[in-house]
């Protein structure tokens, strides 16, 4: 028997399509993990997700922003984004999230675009 779980990215507020996604994972016991930017996430996904079962939320970087220079592939956590900026908005955005979620969230970097720099 195969486990797995899904993940949706990019969950900043309640939608419609959220509310399928929920119904999906919950009618099949699936467990379901959000990848939630922490600079746009409204108060009301907490209070939806609350109603929720098993739905984790994990950290997609800070802004979805790309930091990477002209003519290369989209990157938030890019090295060109000084060391220092990039950690106060990442811890900043933790900490969002885990005011906003509790224990639904779990210290896991999601980067955006599936991409990181060498030393974040």
């Amino acid at each position: 028997m195969a486990t797995f779980w899904w993940r949706d990215d990019d969950a900043t507020a309640p939608s419609p399509a959220l509310d399928r996604l929920l119904a999906l994972a919950e009618g099949y016991a699936v467990p379901l993990a959000l990848a939630v930017i922490p600079a746009a996430v409204q108060p009301g996904l907490a209070a939806r997700l609350a109603k929720s079962g098993d739905v984790t939320v994990l950290q997609h970087g800070w802004s979805h922003d790309s930091h990477a220079p002209d003519g290369v592939r989209a990157c938030e956590l890019d090295d060109a984004w000084p060391a220092d900026e990039l950690l106060r908005h990442l811890t900043t955005g933790w900490q969002r999230l885990e005011v906003l979620f509790g224990e639904r969230a779990v210290p896991v970097q999601v980067p955006p675009w599936n991409r990181i720099g060498g030393r974040a």
